[in-house]
């Protein structure tokens, strides 16, 4: 009879929580790559656990992750640069993380990657910041025309981005100097 190993929750969780680790900074790659590639501000980008309640008396904890394009997670006014250029490094994330589940993770289709990133709680600031941008007076682009820009610069990119979210996985920190050199 062979033996059946049983994992714990504990297991379950490290596992969880090893593939979101992966996810975010695939994710923070996109970001991170559609930025330098478009000569936009990257200060750093990173990927780190989070404590975020309190669950049975024990910490529970998410994987958050950002590409801060100035020093202490300050902002850049968007109207300062161009819009769409902006609306494509915003995409840039939720794209990259649709890609890397499409060819990892086994989903076949585009949409429906992209539907699945779209319905993690941790991707609505970036949807949020994507329609305050296309709705914006200073946008030419409506979404399906900023997409496939994304997707194409990606395309372009992709190695680049996976060896960005591999540092970034390996490290949980790289400088924009740290980006442009594995581009």
């Amino acid at each position: 009879m062979p033996v059946v190993k049983v994992s714990t929750p504990a297991d379950v969780l490290a596992a969880d929580m090893a593939v979101e680790w992966i996810r975010t900074a695939v994710h923070e790659a996109g970001h991170a790559v559609a930025l330098a590639a478009l000569d936009l501000p990257l200060h750093e980008v990173w990927v780190r656990l989070e404590p975020v309640t309190k669950l049975f008396g024990e910490n529970s904890w998410r994987v958050r992750g950002c590409a801060e394009v100035a020093p202490g997670g300050g902002q850049v006014d968007v109207e300062d640069a161009d819009t769409d250029t902006w609306i494509v490094a915003t995409m840039a994330g939720p794209e990259a993380e649709a890609r890397w589940r499409m060819r990892q993770e086994g989903v076949w289709f585009a949409c429906t990657a992209r539907s699945l990133v779209a319905a993690s709680p941790y991707v609505r600031g970036d949807l949020d910041e994507i329609r305050d941008l296309l709705g914006s007076r200073h946008s030419t682009l409506i979404r399906e025309t900023a997409q496939a820009r994304t997707a194409e610069l990606l395309g372009r990119r992709w190695m680049a981005v996976v060896r960005v979210g591999r540092a970034l996985a390996e490290s949980g920190r790289l400088t924009a100097g740290d980006v442009r050199g594995l581009m």
